[in-house]
């Protein structure tokens, strides 16, 4: 199966400053080049996928992603909690309080135990969804994933199994609109082999 992990466009909080307040995840939606990002993206993903299942996080910078997409491959997208980011862009955060919890989650997930990781709720959420998915669409040939930057790593790392940050010799950050995509194969209804096809395409 081909998993495509797409990062929305580029969103309002993406041109803040640090001490700016962010808007919230259903107000933070698309701005005109992060519109246009998402339009070059279904130019490059067309070269990757044909057919996918569409699925996208809640917030409206991924839906408005998703519209263009869905648009494009005219195939409807399905929302799901389970990719929301990491840290919400809560009303009334700044950036740089957001930013802080952001480096303080990464700081525990490639720093401590595997089952200090696991405690993290935001993990073994992402790892529910990663073993729900799987055996869903084992047998399909194309998934496309619409969320967020921190969501995709964590996915990302979850699928490689990187523990901790001297595995992590792979870049996963990801530019805004911009996509990794990954071959993952079956045998029968086992996942037995991670292949990295493109990254920040």
């Amino acid at each position: 199966m081909r998993l495509v992990l797409l990062r929305h466009g580029q969103a309002i909080s993406n041109t803040l400053r640090l001490d700016d307040m962010c808007p919230g995840d259903f107000a933070n939606g698309l701005t005109p080049r992060g519109k246009k990002e998402t339009e070059q993206a279904c130019e490059r993903l067309s070269g990757v996928i044909s057919k996918p299942f569409i699925y996208s996080a809640p917030s409206k910078r991924c839906v408005e992603t998703s519209k263009i997409i869905s648009c494009f491959f005219s195939i409807p997208f399905v929302e799901t909690n389970a990719l929301t980011e990491i840290n919400r862009d809560e009303a009334g955060n700044s950036l740089g309080n957001l930013n802080s919890k952001t480096v303080y989650f990464w700081n525990r997930f490639y720093k401590e135990s595997e089952s200090e990781i696991n405690s993290i709720t935001e993990v073994e959420v992402t790892k529910n969804y990663i073993r729900e998915i799987l055996t869903k669409f084992s047998n399909e040939r194309e998934l496309l994933l619409i969320s967020h930057g921190g969501k995709i790593e964590l996915i990302l790392a979850i699928l490689l199994s990187i523990r901790n940050s001297l595995d992590k010799t792979i870049q996963f950050s990801l530019g805004t609109g911009r996509y990794h995509a990954v071959d993952l194969v079956f045998e029968e209804t086992r996942l037995v082999h991670v292949n990295l096809l493109q990254l920040n395409a």
